[in-house]
């Protein structure tokens, strides 16, 4: 509980709105996704993801585990979108797990240029919050965004490295 409660006023005091983003593909991300008023879902992670879904058009999610929550309300809210044991297109892990993270996102083949995952619970104990920092220095993560209730990372390669913390 204590690593919780200091992991969540050390972002506070380094995380920033949109104006302390420098890069114009997050700055879109962050103000025309992210801080748009629609609310898909009650749980913040979760509506961040259908955001996501809906801002960058994927056509296929993968969800992890596939029995969460979140894969039953999508094929509510987003029929038309393909649950998929590998998408390319978004990657959501519902635990910040070592073989999951390594499994779908670090070693996954299927990751392209233009894939997006979405990882819970970043800051829910202190081995979680280690492997997302192992996570920011893979060769394959090129941009990350910290949200505190989750983490968006993007393998995009003509990207500079960035990893940014931002309040939503």
């Amino acid at each position: 509980m204590f690593h919780r409660l200091l992991s969540y006023l050390k972002f506070l005091w380094h995380s920033k709105n949109e104006h302390g983003v420098h890069s114009p593909f997050i700055f879109k991300y962050v103000t025309q996704c992210l801080y748009r008023k629609n609310k898909f879902a009650d749980d913040k992670v979760e509506n961040i993801v259908l955001k996501s879904l809906d801002y960058f058009q994927c056509g296929s999610i993968t969800v992890v585990p596939a029995e969460h929550p979140l894969a039953l309300n999508l094929k509510k809210v987003r029929p038309h979108i393909h649950m998929a044991d590998n998408s390319s297109e978004l990657i959501f892990i519902s635990d910040c797990d070592d073989s999951m993270v390594e499994t779908y996102l670090l070693k996954n083949k299927n990751i392209g240029n233009n894939t997006i995952g979405i990882l819970k619970g970043i800051y829910k104990n202190k081995e979680n919050t280690q492997l997302w920092d192992q996570i920011k220095t893979s060769d394959r993560v090129r941009v990350t965004v910290d949200l505190y209730y989750c983490a968006v990372i993007f393998f995009r390669r003509e990207q500079v490295e960035e990893h940014f913390k931002i309040r939503i």
